[in-house]
Order: structure tokens, then C-alpha cells, then sequence
């Protein structure tokens, strides 16, 4: 009656949170070995995604925050949070910055246990913010955007699109890619907040995330399929109606995800090179040196390496 809700890499490890047990799992990265097991919270409190330094662990749930010790999984302490959270929240240095319920943004000082300063946004914040460097990108259901530095709460620009946003924003180098309802991918420069290129319209509204292998940012377009862009020019390449969702890069191939199979492909062409069947997967996560790591709806967690 559990299941996995979120997984993430931690440097060395693997850290599973489950539902609705509360249970946290480390795993060694490199064979898969138990680090440690521990269970926190209510019973029915629910936790999102950890984060982590090179002391700790945190993991928090919409109201609290535990902090475990990264040895052993101890809970070293724990913290009310002042507003209600949505999501994991990210970790510059000392500082988690959090998204809300009401699309409050604030960062809470993780040593000290208090809020450090706090942004307004006018919508529930549903998408993961993006780090870039010491500053956030922060996005809200109703395609207001800003960029903050971390540390001081100060907004270095803002803007908004012109449809709600569902799909989360990506990061290629010093480029911003975000996908709106409003049926447009907007690329931003990270620095100034400054569109690089018009927008990429489509035909249909845009709500799932895209990806960025190799300076081509994949596109899923509901109902139509995935688009090839060239990240550069925002112009597309190719077009196809397979359903799939790129996942990583190996040896300048694109490895793409779809109902129980991956597939290379060829990112120039869109030319699919090989199929490989697998399970039912729930999330994959790149790992070191082109691995990836395949989550079941059952639990198991799995390393796939590329072959040599």
C-alpha cells in the first residue's frame, strides 16, 4: 500500500521518500548497498523530495522540516516552516527556497531556523523552481516569472507569459526554456531575463516539460507528438508523432522514454537507432557517467550504465 514518491541523487547517494510510510532510504550511488533507513513525521503527514550538503539531509513535508544527519539518518532537528510549501525546495548554501500554497516565495535559513525574506507571487506555484548559480527561477500557475538570488531575496528581473503554466522550466547553460499553456516556448537569457529568440508556437497548449540534449530542446506537444528545436534559433528540425520524453545523452544520442521502452535516437534526424524494451517505469533520474536510474511503480530501483 506504499510507493516511492520522489527519488534524487545526493553526491553519493540515493534518496528515496515514500508514501504514505514516511520512510527514507539512502542508498550507496555505486552498488545500490543500504546507507540507511529511518521513518519521521505524522502518520499522515506527507513529505516531498530531499535536498542535501555535505552534512545533511533535508527533507520536508508542507508544514515542516527535518533535518538528518547525512551519516546515519538521524534527525538532528526540526523546524516549523512560517508558510505552508508545495514542492522541494531548493538549497543555495544554508539558505532552502521554498515555494507556497499562495505563491508566496521565501527563503528559509537552514542552520538558524527562520525565514529569511519573502516574495509575492499572485499564483500557487506548481512548478519545481530552477537554480542558476545563487538565483531562482520562480514561475506560478498564472505565467508570472521572476528571478531572485537566494541568499538576499533580490529580484534581478520578472515578466509573465500569457497562459497558465504547468510544465517546469529548464535550464541549458545560460538559457532559460519554459513551456506555457499560452502555446508558446519562450527561451529567456538567464542574466537580464531577455528573450533570445521569438517564441516557438504551437498548435496546442503546452503543459508537459521540455528537455535539452546536445543543443536541441525536445518539445512534447500534446495530441501532436515531440518536436525538435534548434535551441539557438528557436526554429524546429523535425517532427514526430511518438509520444516519448528524452532522459539523457549518450555519445551524442539522444535516450528517449516511452510506455515501457527506450529508444535512441538520432537528434539531427529524429531517426529512432534502437529500441530496447524495460518495465513499467515511474521516474528516471540521470546519474554519473550517462547512467540512469529507473524508479517501478513497486519501488525497485534500478542503475542502467550505458555498455563500453
Amino acid at each position: 500500500g506504499q510507493s516511492v514518491f520522489a527519488v534524487e541523487i545526493v553526491d553519493d547517494l540515493v534518496i528515496a521518500v515514500e508514501r504514505p510510510t514516511n520512510i527514507i532510504t539512502a542508498l550507496n550511488l555505486k552498488d545500490g548497498s543500504l546507507a540507511w533507513k529511518t521513518l519521521i513525521g505524522e502518520p499522515l503527514e506527507s513529505f516531498f523530495g530531499p535536498v542535501g550538503d555535505e552534512e545533511y539531509i533535508y527533507v520536508s513535508s508542507s508544514r515542516r522540516m527535518f533535518k538528518l544527519l547525512r551519516r546515519n539518518g538521524q534527525t538532528d532537528s526540526v523546524y516549523n516552516l512560517p508558510l505552508p510549501v508545495t514542492m522541494t525546495p531548493l538549497l543555495v548554501d544554508n539558505i532552502a527556497v521554498f515555494g507556497s500554497i499562495n505563491g508566496k516565495v521565501y527563503g528559509f535559513d537552514v542552520e538558524e531556523g527562520y525565514r529569511k525574506w519573502t516574495y509575492g507571487l499572485s499564483g500557487r506555484i506548481n512548478s519545481t523552481p530552477l537554480l542558476d548559480g545563487e538565483d531562482v527561477f520562480v514561475v506560478d500557475a498564472d505565467g508570472r516569472y521572476v528571478m531572485i538570488t537566494a541568499k538576499s531575496g533580490d529580484v534581478q528581473w520578472r515578466g509573465s507569459t500569457f497562459g497558465d503554466i504547468s510544465a517546469d522550466p529548464v535550464l541549458n547553460g545560460r538559457e532559460i526554456y519554459l513551456a506555457s499553456e499560452d502555446q508558446s516556448l519562450y527561451s529567456f537569457t538567464a542574466n537580464t531575463g531577455e528573450l533570445r529568440w521569438p517564441a516557438y508556437r504551437s498548435e496546442v497548449a503546452l503543459s508537459q516539460t521540455p528537455a535539452v540534449r546536445n543543443d536541441v530542446i525536445f518539445l512534447p506537444e500534446p495530441s501532436l507528438g515531440l518536436t525538435a528545436i534548434d535551441a539557438d534559433t528557436g526554429k524546429a528540425i523535425w517532427q514526430t508523432t511518438d509520444v516519448v520524453q528524452p532522459v539523457a545523452s549518450v555519445d551524442g544520442k539522444v535516450i528517449a522514454f516511452a510506455e515501457k521502452t527506450l529508444k535512441k535516437i538520432e537528434p539531427a534526424t529524429g531517426e529512432v537507432l534502437q529500441t530496447v524494451p524495460t518495465r513499467e517505469i515511474q521516474l528516471i533520474l540521470n546519474g554519473p557517467g550517462n547512467s540512469l536510474l529507473l524508479v517501478t511503480p513497486g519501488g525497485e530501483i534500478m542503475r542502467v550504465d550505458p555498455r563500453r
